[in-house]
């Protein structure tokens, strides 16, 4: 079985990484991460774009 995590974030860079951490080191980590950013002016995108380049099931959709 394929499972999907649908995370919808704004202005999460204190705690994006972390939490995405979490999801990747489960026993069964999920197939794909889809994370919607609702239009952070911090830090967030910049972090989630460097997770990408270490896991390719990482999705991101983001208006910027």
């Amino acid at each position: 079985m394929k499972y999907s995590i649908i995370m919808p974030v704004k202005n999460e860079e204190d705690n994006i990484g972390q939490a995405l951490q979490i999801l990747f080191n489960q026993t069964v980590a999920p197939d794909e991460v889809v994370v919607t950013d609702a239009g952070s002016t911090d830090g967030t995108l910049a972090i989630l774009r460097d997770l990408q380049k270490v896991h390719p099931n990482l999705f991101l959709i983001s208006r910027n």
